[in-house]
């Protein structure tokens, strides 16, 4: 059995990596409670390769912009892979994915280091994936652009 630490939590950093460790499925947990599964449910599968895209409705000036998230990881050597597009083109540079290190916050949150994007006015897709699974525990609060 685990120890507890000063303010009398036990296995505090275990609980938080259960937590963010599962992945929100609408029907995943009724469907586990009709089907008696509710001790301590896993949560839905992540899959090999999670990916979501974000549209930004108006951006004022072509140029370089930094790029930076504030997440929560309690786990080691997590990435997060960002491109401008949804298929890389070997012909354009702007369009090679980049990936962001995340550093280990064990549990707290925090910033980034930046990376730079080439962005152009109006209408630009930042899409976003994670590789090398597993790569579980990590939360992401927001991101932030800032011009160069």
């Amino acid at each position: 059995m685990k120890e507890p630490n000063l303010f009398g939590l036990y296995d505090i950093y275990g609980n938080v990596f259960e937590r963010v460790s599962d992945t929100y499925h609408k029907e995943y947990y009724a469907i586990k409670h009709q089907q008696g599964n509710t001790i301590d449910p896993k949560g839905p599968s992540q899959g090999i390769k999670s990916k979501f895209h974000y549209e930004l409705i108006d951006v004022p000036i072509d140029g370089i912009y930094s790029l930076t998230a504030t997440v929560c990881t309690v786990t080691v050597q997590q990435t997060l892979t960002v491109s401008t597009a949804a298929v890389y083109n070997k012909d354009d540079a702007s369009t090679a994915p980049i990936v962001m290190e995340l550093p280990y916050t064990m549990g707290e949150w925090q910033n980034t280091n930046p990376v730079l994007l080439s962005l152009n006015t109006g209408m630009n897709t930042l899409y976003f994936w994670r590789e090398n699974p597993p790569q579980y525990g990590v939360s992401i609060k927001e991101f932030k652009l800032t011009k160069v």
